[in-house]
């Protein structure tokens, strides 16, 4: 999505970096919200919303912050209801990142989407999402099941997902003859069935009704345990993909009114030379994720973890003069009692791409 600021891209890996995550989605009145609910436990979305009131809404565990939070394009998080969201025009807002006990968020985070279907919705505005998803529920309705735009959408996503997604014919009670409901379950198993682990119908209403007065009877005719069943395999993978991440520190993001400070006093470079004299071409200086994929300890202080840096980039190869102090005085901070490490490493990754892409990766000794 055009427009998503670094910022906002920090958040967003540092909530994945966290917790596995499961999205809701589907074209317009579809019976997502409904099966959300279902899932939740109690009615946290309205139903009966049109279809692109609501940006995203990601919900998550409680964590002793704001019960709900805007997230903007800038990075930004303010308070909000969903009520001012379903009716807010602000084209920054990105997402909602609600809170809820739901027994269902315990590791797990879930992001009901709007639906695709509006025209008046940008053709690119859930693909800011599309990196951040571990498994799917994709809703669709028993009476026009799988349409081909479901389908165009569904294969723009990752492949990953294709192999995690659920696909719920939502609405099965309202099709009168079980013969013709067979008949839908077996057209969307012949034309879906590849695209998804696995594909079901529910009968949303008997299943929450089912819950309620506690009748497993009643509860499997509906599509409920099957649900469950096959959502339980998708959630534990969601789980194990995000135990493979590497975990984030706290995004760091500046609000539009709080003044950039610096983080770190730098050290002057040891040499004295100009630094804007351009000449000779020196390719191949590694990014920080390059140079901390080589054998560095994870669990070192990280003033021995930046010296050890600074010897592996002399290793790649023979610096100037010049081109030695610029990078030393990036991975060499001088040091003070309120030093945030979290926040200079973030700023030492962003100093060594500059170089690497500027043109002060040019620099050398003047000529003669």
């Amino acid at each position: 999505m055009s427009g998503l600021s670094d910022n906002a891209k920090a958040r967003l890996a540092e909530w994945y970096s966290a917790r596995g995550t499961l999205a809701v989605m589907g074209e317009f009145s579809s019976g997502k919200s409904s099966l959300l609910n279902l899932l939740l436990g109690e009615r946290v979305l309205p139903m009966q919303a049109t279809a692109t009131s609501l940006p995203p809404v990601w919900f998550t565990a409680p964590d002793g912050g704001p019960e709900c939070q805007a997230l903007m394009r800038d990075g930004r998080l303010q308070p909000i209801t969903l009520e001012d969201a379903a009716s807010s025009d602000d084209d920054d807002l990105l997402l909602v990142r609600m809170t809820h006990d739901a027994a269902l968020l315990d590791g797990i985070d879930v992001i009901d989407t709007p639906g695709i279907s509006d025209p008046h919705m940008a053709k690119d505005a859930l693909d800011f999402l599309k990196p951040y998803l571990d498994a799917a529920i994709w809703c669709s309705a028993a009476e026009q099941a799988w349409r081909a735009t479901e389908a165009k959408f569904w294969k723009s996503l990752p492949k990953d997902l294709h192999e995690n997604g659920i696909l719920v014919v939502t609405r099965i009670d309202q099709i009168r003859k079980a013969k013709d409901a067979g008949r839908i379950m077996k057209r969307v198993q012949r034309e879906a069935g590849s695209l998804f682990a696995e594909a079901l119908a529910l009968a949303t209403p008997a299943a929450r009704a089912a819950r309620a007065d506690d009748d497993q009877s009643a509860w499997n005719a509906s599509g409920g345990a099957a649900l469950m069943s096959a959502l339980d395999g998708r959630l534990t993978a969601a789980r194990d993909a995000c135990s493979r991440r590497e975990p984030l520190g706290e995004a760091q993001t500046v609000s539009a009114t709080e003044p950039v400070r610096p983080i770190f006093t730098a050290k002057p470079p040891h040499s004295e030379k100009p630094q804007t004299q351009l000449c000779k071409e020196q390719e191949g200086v590694p990014g920080l994720a390059e140079l901390l994929a080589t054998e560095i300890p994870s669990n070192g202080h990280p003033e021995e973890v930046l010296d050890q840096i600074f010897r592996t980039f002399e290793s790649y190869q023979k610096p100037s003069d010049d081109h030695r102090a610029v990078i030393e005085r990036i991975l060499r901070p001088e040091r003070h009692d309120g030093i945030e490490w979290t926040r200079a490493m973030t700023q030492i990754a962003r100093d060594l791409e500059d170089f690497r892409s500027g043109p002060l990766r040019r620099l050398s000794p003047p000529p003669a």
